[in-house]
């Protein structure tokens, strides 16, 4: 994972946006890591298999209840 310091992205956002649709870039500021940017297909990509999961939770702690 790329990392920037929120001077180097403010200054060069075109790059850091182009990097973040291949992988997720980390911005740090004061040296500690402060944000994380990724694409929004990325972003998608996660909430989709979180639901996911939550869903596959939910029907096992279901499944537990009933038995």
């Amino acid at each position: 994972m790329k990392s920037y310091t929120l001077s180097q992205t403010r200054h060069r956002h075109g790059e850091v946006f182009d990097i973040a649709i291949v992988e997720p870039v980390l911005v740090t500021k004061e040296k500690k890591p402060s944000h994380i940017i990724i694409s929004v297909e990325t972003y998608q990509k996660l909430i989709t298999r979180l639901e996911e999961l939550e869903d596959l939770n939910l029907g096992k702690t279901a499944q537990t209840a009933l038995t």
